[in-house]
């Protein structure tokens, strides 16, 4: 199920990009009214609203496709879960972080949960099974029977319950060679299955690694877009104040308006980089959904 996986953190990294967006709505509205206020009272030029009100409807616009977009993850996860298509799924409220997992459990998780290792166990232990089914070829077979007989009718002259014990023992000592050939060729598939399980192991610890390298930097991406975008709203915050204060031309507000949805767009991104890391590392480690 990787592509429910890969769809549910996608549609968790959308619903996370939700308030941003809605918040440049608001910003981009607070401008043009700034804007045509400059406009009626001659501090600002035509040509600033304009620019003003195309971002607005810009940021309208993509508030309206981010909620298409989420709308579609959801009918995606109905789908593939075998869900009615109105079905709201209730997803994760945050993306996950550094401090729920570390390496070594990650790498433990993939030895435990990863089919192929399973498998290679498998293998393995059917291995030292045959070894031992082998070994048991050498023991010889030994036997107790114990008969019982009745006769009726059979007078007083002699008994007529009869015993019978023996001991019986099969053993093949000359078989030329036969089970020594046999016992190699068991070691020689348990020594395969031995080396095919280090190599899923190992395997699969490698993708652990890579995948939690890239969530890691994923993470760093992330904190480090949030910090851009928390700055880029406090100077828009500051030019709007000083062009309030008519010590700052609307063409100041613009450009950190700008900045601050460009800020914010790649704060939108890293989150959803986090969610395709997220899913890549839950892969790695086996895990299903």
């Amino acid at each position: 199920m990787a592509q429910v996986r890969v769809i549910y953190f996608q549609t968790v990294a959308l619903e996370a990009a939700r308030a941003t967006a809605a918040s440049q709505v608001r910003v981009a509205e607070e401008v043009v009214r700034l804007a045509r206020k400059g406009v009626a009272e001659g501090t600002s030029l035509p040509a600033g609203q304009a620019e003003a009100e195309s971002r607005l409807s810009r940021a309208r616009a993509d508030a309206a496709n981010l909620e298409k977009d989420i709308q579609d993850g959801h009918e995606q996860l109905n789908v593939l879960m075998g869900e009615p298509l109105e079905k709201r799924f209730q997803l994760a409220s945050r993306l996950p972080s550094l401090e729920v997992l570390n390496l070594e459990d990650a790498r433990a998780r993939a030895a435990s949960n990863r089919p192929e290792i399973r498998e290679a166990r498998l293998r393995l232990q059917q291995a030292d099974l045959a070894i031992r089914s082998e070994r048991l070829e050498w023991i010889p077979d030994i036997r107790l029977t114990v008969t019982h007989f009745g006769f009726l009718n059979f007078g007083n002259l002699a008994p007529n319950q009869f015993a019978i014990a023996g001991l019986s023992l099969t053993w093949e000592p000359w078989d030329w060679g036969r089970k020594n050939r046999a016992a190699q060729v068991a070691l020689q598939r348990r020594e395969q299955a031995r080396l095919a399980l280090s190599q899923a192991e190992a395997q699969a610890g490698l993708e652990v690694c890579r995948a939690w390298r890239e969530w890691e930097k994923a993470q760093r991406d992330l904190d480090t877009a949030r910090q851009e975008a928390a700055s880029g709203a406090e100077s828009l915050r500051v030019a709007r104040q000083r062009y309030e204060q008519q010590t700052a031309l609307l063409r100041t507000v613009l450009e950190a308006q700008a900045a601050w949805e460009s800020a914010g767009q790649r704060e939108a991104r890293a989150a959803a980089a986090v969610g395709a890391a997220w899913s890549d590392l839950q892969l790695a480690m086996g895990a299903q959904l």
